[in-house]
């Protein structure tokens, strides 16, 4: 993913590979961190904003964003992992992006991409990446992905 100074998120040629070689995620443990980050960037630059909405995430999965790849195993199949982790992830992206403004929501994923580029991210690298917007911390504590 490619993010300059007042742009939108957009990826490079090849899609969504190059950002998940730029910043890793443990897939077993945390596989919201790559799949919502992806999913959002497709959403932003392909002009799909109401493709994913906050609202209309099932309740079955609401609040699990976090949970571990063994969860999504137990849960039914790839539709509820889909539901709750890629369109979850995307939609509280979004809404977080919505909420605060598009120049500090990107301002704040240029520098989680600067910090932890070639390295394996986790919660808490989100977390200190959105720590000075708060109305963000409270969607991604709402629905789980930093517990």
């Amino acid at each position: 993913m490619v993010v300059g100074a007042g742009q939108a998120p957009r990826p490079r040629p090849g899609g969504r590979r190059p950002r998940r070689a730029l910043v890793g995620n443990n897939q077993a443990r945390d596989p919201w961190i790559d799949e919502a980050f992806a999913t959002y960037a497709q959403a932003v630059v392909a002009g799909q904003r109401d493709v994913y909405r906050l609202d209309e995430v099932p309740r079955r999965v609401r609040g699990h964003l976090g949970e571990p790849m063994s969860y999504w195993a137990e849960q039914g199949g790839f539709g509820r992992y889909e539901q709750g982790v890629y369109s979850q992830g995307a939609a509280l992206l979004l809404e977080a992006r919505d909420r605060v403004g598009v120049d500090r929501f990107d301002k704040a994923v240029r520098g989680y991409i600067a910090v932890n580029a070639h390295r394996v991210a986790d919660p808490a690298a989100v977390r200190a990446a959105f720590e000075h917007l708060p109305e963000v911390i409270e969607l991604l504590n709402r629905h789980g992905a930093l517990s």
